[in-house]
Order: structure tokens, then C-alpha cells, then sequence
């Protein structure tokens, strides 16, 4: 998913350095298997757990490794680039998600934060969208993908929030700090108004550019409202179904691959 976003936020770029698909690729892999393994940790019978959470706790050992193997994939070909702009780049990255583990995977206190915005998800979009960033136009991202990024920012940040919806009674107890967990936040202002907001900037850029990038969003709009609205009563199914929207690049770029050679 993220290196497909990252090859697309690179074809918008007219000049741009090989994009670091491998560190991100493994990267992503090495954040995500630990996730699901804070998930393994938490209270309460198997059968009460999402789907996910089953198959982490039920898999402790596989994900160790993988996370262990994955983890060191990234660094090693992180430091394979032999860049120490990158090393900076990926910097604040990384503060940023050891801060999210910290804040909300060790410490267990509940409440930390004011519930009135969705902080957690909105850390997690953060740093996702700039590793994509990062991997699409190198050390300079911060400056280079603009719009993009932003728009990508938005896209996760809604995926997060749909997941948290779905599962919300379920987080009430073991995930406290998800936005949706205590029952005082209606899902539709926030999933609809982030589409839109994403959506303006996406036609106008297709109209005035022509880039991969405002398509593959467009797409994405489209497929998470069809989540929002067509798994309402399978909330297990959501954050599949969830993930599988945000894997429109791919599609947009199959689409242009047939293209050309037709």
C-alpha cells in the first residue's frame, strides 16, 4: 500500500531522486507487525478480540520474527543509500513514531489527551504520509510534496478513523485513546468532511496538472465512502476492506501501464 503511494507522489514530481521503495516497504511492514503485537498484548478472551487482534495473538511467534526480520531489512537498506541527508530526513520520522508508541502503546493510562480530535489516528496519518514522502522524492520531502502529501494525510487519517468506528465498542476497554471508544463523535461529519476536503484539491489538480496522484486520491474518495456506507453491519470486515481502498495507486498505475502498451 505505502509503496504504491510512494511511486505515484513520485511520477508527480518531474525531477526526482530513485524513490527509496525498499526501506518504506520493509519499514511500514516492521511498524505494522509491531502494532499488532502491542495488540496481542491486551486483555480479554480470543473471541472477543477483532479479527486482526486473533490472528496476532494466535501467531505470537511468526510476527516476531517477521517484525525482526523486517526491521532489519529497513535499516539495512536504509543505510545501504550511504546518505547522511537522509539519515536526517527519516530523523523526525522516526521521532515521531517512537513518540506514538510510547504515548499510546506503553504508557496505560487512560485519557491522556482531550478526546475532542482524533490524536492518535492523526499521528499515525502523519507519519505514514511522510514516509511515503521520503521515499518518493528523498531527504528534500518536507519541501517537495506539498499538496500531495497532505492530501495523502487526509486519506490515512480517514482509513484510521473508519477502523476505529467499526471497532469501537471493542476499544472501549482496550483501545481508549481511538476517537471513537467512549460514543461521543458521530462518524458521518468527520468521514464525509475529510473526503471533501480531499476531493477539491484532487479535481483541481487533475485539471490543471494531469498527475497520477489526483486520480489515485479520487479513487480512493470513492472506494473508503463505499466502505463507510457498504459495511455498516460487518465491522469486522471494515478494516480490510478499509486497507484494500487505499491500494488505488496500484490500480491507477495498471490502468496506465495497459494503456501505453495498447
Amino acid at each position: 500500500m505505502a509503496a504504491g503511494w510512494a511511486l505515484i507522489l513520485r511520477e508527480s514530481r518531474e525531477s526526482s531522486p530513485p524513490a527509496l521503495i525498499l526501506p518504506l516497504f520493509f519499514g511500514v511492514w516492521a511498524i505494522y507487525l509491531a502494532d499488532r503485537l502491542s495488540d496481542a498484548k491486551k486483555e480479554g478472551r480470543l473471541s472477543d478480540l477483532p479479527l486482526r487482534h486473533q490472528f496476532a495473538r494466535q501467531n505470537t511467534d511468526l510476527l516476531t520474527a517477521l517484525l525482526a526480520l523486517n526491521a532489519g531489512l529497513a535499516i539495512y537498506f536504509t543505510l545501504a543509500a550511504r546518505s547522511w541527508e537522509l539519515a536526517l530526513a527519516v530523523a523526525p520520522i522516526a521521532v515521531a513514531t517512537v513518540f506514538y508508541f510510547i504515548l499510546f502503546r506503553v504508557l496505560k493510562r487512560k485519557h491522556r489527551l482531550p478526546p475532542r480530535l482524533p490524536w492518535k489516528e492523526s499521528l499515525i496519518a502523519f507519519c505514514y504520509a511522510s514516509g511515503v514522502s521520503l521515499s518518493a522524492v528523498g531527504p528534500e520531502w518536507i519541501t517537495l510534496t506539498g499538496t500531495g502529501a497532505a492530501m495523502l494525510v487526509g486519506l490515512v487519517l480517514v482509513n484510521c478513523l473508519l477502523i476505529s468506528h467499526a471497532e469501537s465498542k471493542h476499544d472501549q476497554a482496550a483501545d481508549p485513546e481511538a476517537f471513537f471508544a467512549h460514543g461521543t463523535h458521530r462518524a458521518a461529519p468527520w468521514i464525509y468532511g475529510l473526503l471533501a476536503i480531499i476531493t477539491i484539491p484532487a479535481l483541481t489538480t487533475t485539471a490543471s496538472k494531469g498527475t497520477l496522484f489526483s486520480p489515485a486520491a479520487l479513487l480512493s474518495v470513492a472506494a473508503l465512502l463505499g466502505v463507510f456506507h457498504g459495511f455498516r453491519n460487518r465491522p469486522q470486515w471494515v478494516q480490510a476492506a478499509s486497507d484494500t481502498a487505499m491500494l488505488a495507486p496500484w490500480a491507477v498505475l495498471a490502468c496506465r501501464y495497459v494503456t501505453q502498451q495498447g
